[in-house]
Formats: structure tokens, sequence, C-alpha cells
């Protein structure tokens, strides 16, 4: 489950540095997730590493996303996508933690 906390961050990190007129420095996210500044940089890192461009600005004194990031769609081909929605419907009968979620995903999948 921590890595699933790790995952949100991350996506919650990207919003909220997309947001205009927030200024975010390392111990806010620390204070805003409620984890470490140790913790906030090694989900910088992966960031980094997954091509985020993630960075700090030394006159505004805050982090910062490049303008032109956007994420990207999966490149699933018709194949890869059956696989996914076929494991998905597996699970979708069963009782687990993010039902609504799974549930969520499945609608955007298929339109």
């Amino acid at each position: 489950m921590a890595e699933n906390n790790r995952i949100f961050r991350i996506i919650k990190t990207i919003m909220l540095l997309n947001e205009p007129y927030k200024h975010w420095e390392a111990n806010d996210f620390a204070e805003y997730f409620n984890i470490s500044e140790r913790t906030f940089n090694k989900d910088k890192k992966i960031m980094e590493d997954l091509g985020v461009p993630i960075y700090y600005d030394n006159y505004l004194k805050e982090y910062k996303i490049l303008d032109n990031f956007t994420f990207k769609a999966p490149n699933l081909d018709q194949k890869e996508t059956e696989a996914v929605l076929l494991a998905a419907k597996e699970y979708q009968n069963r009782s687990f933690s993010m039902k609504r979620e799974q549930e969520s995903a499945l609608a955007k999948v298929y339109n």
C-alpha cells in the first residue's frame, strides 16, 4: 500500500505544481502530505527518472514543472487494451479497496 501512496503523492504533486499562483517548496510538500522532506526528495527523484520536468527555481524559491509538460496516455495496442479490460473485469465482482476507482477507470477505457 505504501507504493500506492507514493504514486498518489507523485500525481498530486504534479497537479499542485500546475496550479497557478501557488508556491511550493520541499517543506510545503512535506507538510501537505505529512511526510519528511527526504521522502519528498525521493518522490522528486522518481518524477525526474520518469521524465517529469520538475525543477527548483532559485529566483522564485519554489518548485516548478515546465509549462509544456503533459501526461501522456499509455500507448496500448488493441490486444493490450483487451488484456487490461479483461483483468479489470475479473475484479469487477470482487470486493477490494479501490472498487470505485476501478469502475471509473473502466468507464474511461470503454469511452
